[in-house]
């Protein structure tokens, strides 16, 4: 099931909710026609709701009683941002940046020999001078006249 924030009421497809009818999940209070219109995102025509229930969601030991409406001809099922936040599975603030600042230092192998193996047989070469890229050439150009010009 995929978390929208962007629509409120949970939507399932009709073959989720077969899926579910086969595995005797508890339904409770179930409306075959609900008078509920929703308009998927852009879209100037309304979905066909063929039906609603409520169903208890759990989700890492938080329940909740959600409403689900079946969409014919629906290709995703939603999670609505209300039940996701009430579960936990949404999180909307400023509470995201702040992250404990652990800085653990890069670990250092003291007193260990590393032996890099160089073939004799392989000739060295060159690479050539390469041109500085256009865009980087006044900043370049400003660089090295600066090294250049200071004399001690």
């Amino acid at each position: 099931m995929l978390i929208d924030s962007g629509c409120k009421p949970n939507l399932i497809t009709d073959k989720t909710r077969g899926k579910l009818k086969n595995s005797g999940v508890r339904i409770k209070s179930q409306i075959k026609d609900p008078n509920k219109i929703l308009l998927a995102y852009g879209s100037k025509s309304p979905l066909t709701v063929r039906g609603s229930f409520e169903a208890e969601i759990e989700v890492n030991g938080r329940k909740d009683y959600c409403t689900f409406y079946v969409i014919s001809g629906g290709t995703r099922d939603l999670r609505g941002k209300t039940s996701a936040l009430q579960l936990g599975l949404l999180r909307i603030g400023i509470g995201i940046n702040q992250v404990e600042n652990l800085i653990t230092p890069f670990p250092k192998f003291k007193d260990v020999l590393v032996e890099i193996s160089v073939d004799d047989s392989v000739k060295p070469v060159s690479q050539p001078c390469r041109r500085v890229p256009i865009p980087l050439e006044k900043k370049e150009h400003r660089r090295s006249f600066v090294t250049t010009v200071q004399i001690d």
